[in-house]
This record gives structure tokens, sequence and C-alpha cells, in this order.
């Protein structure tokens, strides 16, 4: 695809942007019907979309990953090693399907986590998150300790991939939690 311009119907509007970049649209038009859920994110949105991720990706991993990435990425938070690893990996086939099913199951996840409401877990647990994330963000913490026996929460001063970020502090955290 090799357009000159897009027109974009729908609420996810960063998606086109998405599309364009990926594929090289520059002229055409790219219709995406908007969800009547609200909790989901563009990004969720759009890899619950089949086939999408996969048509849009392949070819296309250096940009993906890299968009993925974001700031992190840019500002050298994750190595280009790790960088070109992920790169390596989404460029086996199925990979970007693989990713994408995480999404795809979500609306399927839903009932059972439903059924979860109201019971704790009882197995020792360890939350670890990156105190910069834009996505899992410290709200999610509420009532956190309703929902667990035995409950570490640990926080890292990272963005969302801590673990690609500060993998000597992420592996400690792991090993001090199991050992």
């Amino acid at each position: 695809m090799n357009f000159a311009r897009y027109l974009h119907r729908g609420h996810q509007r960063n998606i086109p942007h998405l599309v364009a970049k990926f594929l090289d649209i520059q002229d055409g038009v790219f219709i995406l019907h908007p969800t009547k859920r609200k909790f989901l994110s563009k990004y969720q949105y759009f890899q619950q979309q089949k086939g999408l991720a996969e048509a849009m990706i392949k070819g296309n991993e250096d940009i993906w990953i890299r968009w993925c990435f974001g700031k992190s990425g840019r500002d050298g938070k994750i190595s280009e090693e790790t960088i070109q690893e992920y790169i390596r990996c989404y460029k086996i086939e199925n990979t970007p399907a693989t990713g994408a099913s995480y999404y795809r199951a979500m609306r399927h996840d839903m009932k059972r986590w439903m059924e979860l409401g109201g019971r704790k877990l009882t197995m020792p647990s360890l939350y670890i998150y990156g105190n910069k994330d834009m996505v899992i963000i410290p709200e999610y913490l509420n009532h956190i300790e309703d929902c667990f026996d035995q409950l570490e929460v640990k926080q890292v001063d990272a963005d969302h991939f801590l673990q690609e970020e500060k993998p000597e502090i992420v592996a400690k955290l792991l090993n001090d939690f199991l050992l």
C-alpha cells in the first residue's frame, strides 16, 4: 500500500497514524468502528482486531518495537541489544498473533475474573511495578491488599517495561521473593 493521504472514522484517533506509519499509507481510507467498551485502550483495541496486528507488523518489526518501547527506547533506558532481540523475535512467524492473543482473550477472561471478585488469593504474591508507568497507574494498587493474603508490593524507578529497563533490579526482587 502506498497512498498519499487517508481518512479516518471512529474514536480511536491514534490508530490511523499507526496504520499510516506501518503500511506507508499516504492516501486512502481507513475506517475503524468504535468500541462500546470504554475501558479498552487504543492499543488494546488495535491488538484485538483479528489479523490487523499480523498484517501491519510483518515487515515492519523495527518500527513496531521502537513504537512500543517509545521514549524509554529512544532515551536508552532499554538497551539497543534488547530492542534488537525483540525485533528478531517479532520476525518469527506468528509472533505478532501470539502477542495479540492476550488482548484478544480479554473479553473471554472477563467472566472468569468477575467470578474471582471478593475472593482472596492465598499464595504468597509479589507485585512489582514501575513508578513512572503511564499504563499501569498507582490507582491500580487501591485495595490490592483485599485480593491477597500474602502480598509484597515493590516499586521500581522505571516506566512500563521495567523488566527491560531495570533487569538486574527486577531479577533481584524475584530472587529475593522466590528463594
